[in-house]
């Protein structure tokens, strides 16, 4: 198994607009960092309401957003899932942002969670790596002996991709495993 690059991944963060403010066509809002959590954007919104140039505004909506890749905040998506999303993605870096968007999205933060701390099989330079981990590491070629140099790790690790039983994230010069079941 080959370690992990360490990368550097922008912090996700969200454009919270005065909707008061909007609405009378002025331009009012804030940049908000998405991993500090839940009551964190909350006091941030409070306060951008409280400095808009429209007295007594109450309503926002989510204009812009970044480092959320593929993923797509709506206007008025759950600030606690926000935050989730964006704790998760600043902790785990590009593979925590493949992975939720693997696993279909905000809605399914708990599910990417589970995964990369149960189903994750490490990071490897080739399906053939993983298969010489997997199957020599956990001894179930010691039976073969010496004709063990003559299995096709790559071939095996193909066909557990066939049957499911991995799935693999794609991150620069590796190819990141979990298992399926």
């Amino acid at each position: 198994m080959t370690t992990t690059e360490t990368v550097v991944i922008r912090r996700p963060e969200i454009y919270v607009a005065c909707l008061s403010a909007y609405n009378r066509g002025k331009q009012h809002g804030v940049w908000i960092r998405c991993d500090l959590g839940e009551n964190h954007i909350e006091r941030k919104i409070k306060k951008m309401l409280q400095a808009s140039p429209i007295v007594g505004a109450e309503e926002w909506a989510i204009h812009d957003y970044e480092n959320f890749g593929n993923l797509k905040p709506s206007e008025f998506e759950n600030l606690k899932v926000i935050a989730e999303a964006g704790e998760f993605i600043t902790e785990h870096g590009e593979l925590g942002l493949e992975l939720l968007e693997h696993c279909g999205g905000f809605d399914h933060i708990e599910e990417a969670k589970i995964i990369l701390k149960e189903k994750y099989q490490g990071a490897f330079s080739t399906l053939a790596d993983w298969g010489v981990q997997t199957l020599e590491t956990g001894g179930e070629l010691e039976f073969m002996g010496n004709l063990k140099k003559f299995f096709n790790h790559e071939a095996y690790a193909k066909d557990c991709l066939l049957k499911r039983e991995i799935f693999v994230l794609h991150l620069k010069n590796q190819i990141h495993i979990f298992a399926s079941y």
